[in-house]
């Protein structure tokens, strides 16, 4: 289970995600009168590629995943059963150090790392005000948030952009003052693709 975790980690990583800039040029502004089609990504730069959200629409996949509110209550029973299997709080851990508390100097990578960042925020806040979630859940869900605050809060790292981190801990007060109002920011929507063993897009 715990390699598995891994490579779930490892998907959703910088290096795994980064578009290399060679490539970014193939990816013109569309021009006018060309719509971006159900294979296109969505972006949030208007005709632009959208390169960061591209790698926030690919965690928001895994972590919806990870996350799972019936599966994270699962994860809560196995860990009475046996201590051996692994917990929802190490699960939590795990991703928050192979996110938040990861490193980057390069520019473009940093900015890929802080939309995967508030993807994982983003989550762990919907899973901590989940219904469906137990309630053992819940609670290690919203520890978790507190503890990754009060992080942001203490680390004056040079590495660690002041003005990310007093957004990521306004979006962390903001959903501790009224938990009910909290919508999460949705990543744009991954494109649908062809359908599978079809050359055509339509159906008679």
């Amino acid at each position: 289970e715990k390699e598995a975790l891994s490579s779930l980690l490892n998907s959703i990583s910088v290096k795994t995600l980064k578009i290399p800039l060679r490539l970014t040029a193939l990816f013109p502004p569309r021009t006018f009168g060309y719509k971006r089609s159900r294979e296109s990504f969505k972006s949030k730069n208007g005709v632009a590629f959208d390169a960061l959200n591209a790698a926030s629409t690919a965690t928001e996949l895994v972590m919806q995943l990870l996350f799972h509110p019936e599966r994270a209550s699962r994860m809560i029973q196995q860990k009475a059963f046996s201590k051996n299997q692994l917990g929802l709080d190490e699960l939590i851990d795990a991703v928050i150090n192979s996110t938040f508390k990861v490193k980057y100097t390069d520019s473009y990578e940093n900015e890929i790392q802080q939309s995967i960042n508030n993807v994982v925020l983003q989550e762990l806040l919907k899973l901590a005000s989940n219904k469906k979630a137990s309630f053992q859940a819940k609670s290690i869900a919203l520890y978790k948030i507190n503890m990754l605050k009060d992080w942001l809060k203490n680390n004056k790292s040079d590495w660690l952009n002041p003005i990310y981190r007093s957004g990521y801990v306004a979006i962390i007060d903001n959903y501790l003052k009224n938990p009910a109002q909290f919508e999460e920011d949705k990543s744009p929507k991954i494109p649908d693709g062809s359908p599978i063993g079809s050359i055509r897009c339509d159906f008679n």
